[in-house]
């Protein structure tokens, strides 16, 4: 279940017209508990990665991506991370 979070994402500005460079989900679990799934966010575009680099930690987070663009991933109680999608 969602919970206390704070997402926001960061794009770099594109050279040509095709939209940004990079994309950057940031998730941060500003909770003291375990957070799960994250319903209802319609930002992946139809990508389909089960897996995301963390640029900070340089570590894979593993996600289960969904049809319908939600994505359900866990976040330990505080954990913060910055995925390139």
């Amino acid at each position: 279940s969602s919970g206390p979070l704070l997402a926001f994402i960061r794009a770099s500005e594109g050279k040509s017209n095709k939209g940004p460079d990079s994309v950057v989900l940031c998730l941060f679990n500003i909770s003291g508990r375990v957070l799960k799934s994250f319903p209802g966010w319609d930002i992946f575009n139809g990508r389909c990665e089960k897996s995301f680099t963390d640029i900070i930690t340089g570590e894979k987070s593993k996600a289960l991506l969904l049809s319908e663009g939600s994505v359900m991933i866990t976040l330990e109680p505080w954990q913060f991370v910055w995925l390139r999608i």
